[in-house]
């Protein structure tokens, strides 16, 4: 892999690169020391898919590489702002009373302090950062400072934007890079796209923006609330002491005023469109399309609105740094009592959550609407049965097609794609359109370091129903029914997944009634949240998980924190959502078939992302289940099998055998 990366490197006929990497292919041997090479001609930019890989990428593999070369880099590991801390917003919390809690943290932050170069508050390794001090110090960017603050010149973030201008290696995650892609890119800059199989997801994602009436309603509630309390202190009390003028106070609260008033009239005129166009049959969850067109069409007719909205947005955030400057200096000269710096602070918190719950407002622009009718999906979603269930327009690009290339790959020199199952001839199209890549890009596969004939054993149940021929309740019966007997056969850490919680709520209390006395059972968005039940799963043995949606992907457990991963279902997606409708409806659009483009090769994927799961070391040894007889019995199943890795086959087999066979196997 080193050769060829290096050779490519120097090629100069094609600037896109796939190198279909299997898992266990260590990243310094892999591509690392051929691009530190690089990297002494040409800025490289590094860009992986998550902040913890990120993490994982400078404390192993970048430490290690530094040990073996020769010469020495300047290497800078960017993330948002959000990651950082703002020293000037710290200083201020200090003279905040604090819970006995938040102090403690802000005692472990001034050590932490004298030591850290980067201000990344990862580094601080804290179990949770849930606090309200940390909502208090968050950095907001560099356009938020305050140019006269005593700690503008030492602020963490324009510490890394001067050692970015002069890194020769830069590592990011995804999100970073597609959000900052012109500042990264340049002629003379490299893009490797690590775990590049996440980069359409990371894209959709940072592209799905939503507007939630009702929040906006209640953060500006409470902001008037606040500012016009007659019960305690308020900003009534800001004039009497001369902080502000009686002019300044009314300049201050006139914009949320008109926000707390107008997006309930808007609320309105969308809560009518939902109305009008629901499907008179859904009356639980509701979710409306609306084209761009259409929704162009509504903003005109309440123009006024939109841009009374529009300008108070505007003035808002004006005025908020003006008042955070005015704040910082009276800090500093002691001209507060803690009831204003309580006040002040309360108010600035809220503001920020307005600020941030309104940073989609943009996407209502009516030039950005005409720019977006063919990439873009729009749709209003309101949970009719919730109560206080609150209205939202939600706004995502439907795939990657036609923009990374575009508007990513050419800001760079050279663009090199390495990840798993990118060129597998299952997905291999899908990929390339998700990935905005044509077929003269250049591809290398390698092949797996593990041993999967020794490592793992992989059986389908034969005696299963046929799930899309039997009825929900038959279904969790029979579900249960066979869960419970291959988890009383063993006491092997067991992963369990679903495709939808909703499937856990009601297999849950089935198997702990029949096992629960003799084994733990972990149960995703019932014992805990993703975190706390992963780290509950890895600190014992014979544990059992249910999870869904985050543990299919992006979970190490190696060696016996996993021994056997049971896939309930095959992880189609649900082809009634309106989104998904929408996706399946562009490409037949085309003329392409949607199952076999589009629903297939995701599903495909996902399954190898839960198989994925269970051997992650050359010393891993564990089951695989599959307890979906469309595997077998489905033209379609053919695909899933062959996607398999080499040395994988899948057996046929009852479950009294099955039984056996996990007995056997774990006894070699």
């Amino acid at each position: 892999m080193m050769d060829d990366i290096n050779n490519d490197l120097n090629e100069k006929k094609s600037k896109k690169y796939i190198y279909d990497a299997a898992t266990g292919i260590g990243k310094t041997l892999g591509y690392l020391m051929p691009i530190a090479y690089k990297a002494t001609e040409e800025k490289v930019v590094i860009s992986t898919a998550t902040t913890t890989l990120q993490n994982q990428l400078i404390d192993k593999d970048i430490s290690m590489l530094k040990e073996v070369i020769p010469f020495n880099l300047n290497i800078v590991n960017l993330k948002g702002s959000q990651h950082y801390i703002d020293i000037d917003k710290f200083y201020q919390s200090l003279s905040i009373p604090q819970s006995k809690k938040a102090t403690q943290i802000q005692m472990t932050l001034l050590v932490w302090l004298m030591e850290t170069s980067t201000g990344d508050m990862e580094e601080l390794n804290l179990l949770s950062m849930q606090d309200t001090i940390f909502a208090q110090i968050e950095h907001h960017g560099i356009r938020g400072l305050n140019k006269k603050s005593a700690f503008y010149s030492v602020d963490f973030l324009k510490r890394q934007e001067i050692l970015r201008r002069h890194a020769n290696i830069i590592i990011t995650n995804h999100a970073y890079l597609l959000s900052h892609v012109d500042k990264l890119g340049g002629n003379d800059t490299v893009l490797i796209v690590d775990e590049a199989q996440h980069l359409n997801d990371n894209l959709l994602k940072e592209n799905r923006k939503t507007i939630d009436f009702d929040q906006i309603k209640i953060i500006s509630d409470s902001l008037l609330v606040k500012m016009e309390s007659q019960l305690s202190f308020s900003f009534r009390d800001l004039v009497e002491i001369n902080f502000i003028t009686k002019a300044q106070y009314t300049e201050l609260i006139r914009p949320i005023q008109t926000i707390d008033y107008e997006i309930m009239n808007l609320r309105e005129i969308f809560m009518t469109y939902l109305n009008s166009n629901m499907n008179k049959a859904s009356d639980v969850y509701v979710e409306v399309p609306i084209k761009p067109l259409n929704l162009r069409g509504m903003i005109k007719a309440n123009l006024f609105i939109f841009k009374k909205i529009e300008k108070a947005l505007r003035n808002l955030k004006r005025l908020q740094n003006k008042f955070s400057q005015k704040y910082s200096i009276a800090i500093v000269t002691g001209r507060l009592g803690l009831d204003e710096i309580q006040l002040i602070n309360d108010y600035q918190k809220l503001l920020n959550l307005l600020l941030s719950e309104m940073k989609s407002w943009s996407y209502l622009d009516l030039n950005r609407l005409e720019d977006e009718l063919e990439t873009e999906f729009i749709w209003l979603t309101y949970p009719y049965k919730q109560e206080n269930g609150h209205l939202r327009l939600n706004f995502i690009m439907l795939d990657g097609e036609n923009f990374l290339n575009d508007r990513v790959y050419k800001k760079f020199s050279t663009v090199l794609l390495v990840g798993a199952n990118l060129a597998m001839k299952e997905t291999r199209d899908y990929m390339f359109r998700q990935l905005d890549l044509n077929s003269q890009v250049k591809i290398k596969k390698y092949d797996n370091i593990f041993d999967y004939s020794k490592q793992t054993r992989a059986y389908i149940l034969k005696d299963i129903p046929d799930i899309t021929s039997i009825s929900k309740k038959e279904y969790i019966e029979y579900l249960s029914h066979d869960l419970e007997k291959i988890l009383l056969n063993n006491n092997r850490q067991t992963l369990i997944l679903f495709n939808s919680l909703e499937i856990i709520e009601s297999v849950y209390p089935k198997l702990v009634k029949k096992i629960g006395s003799k084994r733990e059972i972990l149960a995703q968005g019932i014992t805990g949240s993703v975190e706390k039940i992963k780290k509950r799963f890895m600190l014992g043995e014979g544990k059992i998980l249910l999870g869904a949606g985050a543990f299919w992907e992006g979970i190490d457990l190696p060696e016996n924190n996993l021994e056997m991963v049971i896939v309930t279902r095959l992880p189609f997606q649900s082809p009634d959502t309106v989104l998904n409708k929408a996706r399946y409806r562009k490409l037949e659009k085309k003329g392409i078939n949607s199952f076999y483009n589009l629903a297939l090769p995701e599903a495909i994927l996902r399954l190898q992302q839960g198989w994925g799961r269970l051997i992650r070391t050359p010393k891993d040894k564990g089951i695989f289940v599959l307890l979906d007889s469309r595997i077998t019995n489905k033209n379609y199943g053919e695909k899933f099998i062959s996607s398999f890795p080499d040395g994988v086959n899948l057996k046929s087999l009852k479950i009294d055998d099955l039984l056996k066979e996990i007995t056997s196997f774990f006894d070699e």
